[in-house]
């Protein structure tokens, strides 16, 4: 498979979004901070920064499908919008800058081979820890919530079940939702369906249900979604993220045509504003707020030692966005190191994003597994990095790779 294919489909996308961010966002959700501005200079840099990408993927296209499958999955859902979000308003390029360096560190990276020797965990040792933490994993969480959901809750209800969720939890649901929704749910799945124990992978997917259903986290049903159809995609790596790629090409479409025909914006809300736009707009706050001045880490795990008493760093950037100091502002690692460090902490943290993708391929886990590594790259375009790292599972993520992981044959 050449390719030309994946340029065709991701300059499609990028036609796609712009079209809807012009017609559709900027129309519809200008009070959030969505604005156009036609600059003919901007737009012609977005265009030409747009092929710089499509050429740095195509190598590596042609040096490593994982790494490739992951720079793809954050090209679609943060690069794409971020280039248009420049082009047609008062964005800034510097983040944009970021995304060059995160793809250069990974190409550079990928035309490197690291032998890793890792500890083989035997089969018996295997399936204790399985199921020991899957049984802690089910008691702890239905100790805290039990079956305070209702399956029935609209869209305007699951505000009011997070709001629920937030008042029960504990120190441990806090750390350990996303550890067990986002990461060991999808690799109890795999695990099931890879050793012919349906029942097992069946546990994992109720398991994933409950956590979404309580906690009213809609990407958890999203995640689950995702990679239960990445699972059962037949051919490689590559067919199977063309597919994902011209699936996205597709509910763009679908926005389109409801953008033009009907009044519903559900696809457009969604898919478009909240899951492509909401980063871009988000980090260049980011870039505006933290300008002159860095955290230095102040307000993370340190706080304790560094005496930080301030707002929390993404309620200062909530206020300054939207006016109002209760909206968290989540980022992700780009805006995470300019925030902490600069300009260079941005750099660095783009090259500790590539050196954890450049260890994960070099153990060469099966392919099934990618599609949680693709829910890590979705988190990481959201999160701050320790967060991501503690919080949303990373650490563990980690762990199974380098001790459960079933290696591919190849």
């Amino acid at each position: 498979m050449k390719f030309s294919f994946f340029g065709l489909v991701l300059s499609l996308i990028y036609v796609a979004v712009s079209y809807l961010y012009k017609s559709n966002i900027t129309v519809l959700y200008s009070y959030l901070g969505y604005n156009f501005e036609f600059n003919l200079e901007k737009i012609l840099i977005s265009i030409v920064t747009f092929l710089i990408f499509i050429i740095i993927l195509n190598k590596l296209y042609l040096s490593n499908d994982f790494v490739f499958a992951l720079s793809i999955m954050f090209f679609i859902f943060s690069t794409i919008p971020t280039l248009v979000y420049y082009g047609m308003s008062d964005g800034l390029y510097l983040p944009i800058v970021g995304h060059l360096s995160f793809y250069s560190f990974n190409y550079i990276l990928s035309t490197f081979n690291l032998k890793v020797t890792r500890v083989n965990v035997p089969n018996k040792h295997l399936k204790v820890f399985i199921y020991t933490f899957f049984f802690f994993g089910v008691l702890l969480f239905f100790a805290t919530f039990k079956l305070n959901f209702n399956i029935g809750v609209g869209i305007e209800d699951v505000y009011d079940q997070r709001d629920k969720y937030n008042l029960a939890g504990n120190v441990l649901t806090k750390y350990l939702y996303s550890t067990f929704a986002n990461v060991f749910c999808p690799f109890l799945i795999f695990y099931g369906f890879q050793n012919k124990n349906k029942l097992l992978a069946f546990a994992g997917v109720l398991f994933c249900l409950y956590l979404g259903l309580v906690s009213g986290l809609k990407t958890t049903f999203l995640n689950l979604l995702f990679v239960l159809l990445f699972f059962v995609l037949r051919g490689g790596l590559r067919v199977k993220m063309l597919t994902f790629v011209g699936s996205i090409l597709g509910f763009l479409m679908l926005a389109i045509f409801l953008n033009v025909k009907t009044p519903l914006n559900v696809v457009n809300d969604l898919l478009v504003r909240r899951t492509m736009f909401t980063n871009p707009i988000i980090t260049n706050g980011f870039f505006h707020v933290f300008n002159d001045k860095m955290m230095f880490l102040q307000h993370s795990v340190f706080r304790s030692f560094s005496g930080f008493n301030e707002i929390y760093p993404t309620y200062q950037v909530g206020y300054y966005l939207f006016g109002d100091s209760d909206i968290n502002a989540n980022t992700g690692f780009i805006a995470d190191g300019y925030m902490n460090f600069g300009f260079f902490g941005m750099i660095f943290y783009t090259m500790l994003m590539a050196l954890i993708i450049f260890y994960i391929k070099s153990i060469k886990i099966r392919e099934e597994y990618v599609g949680i590594y693709c829910i890590m790259i979705i988190s990481s375009i959201e999160m701050e990095f320790t967060v991501m790292l503690v919080t949303h599972g990373l650490i563990f993520l980690l762990f199974l790779t380098t001790f459960i992981f079933e290696k591919s044959s190849n």
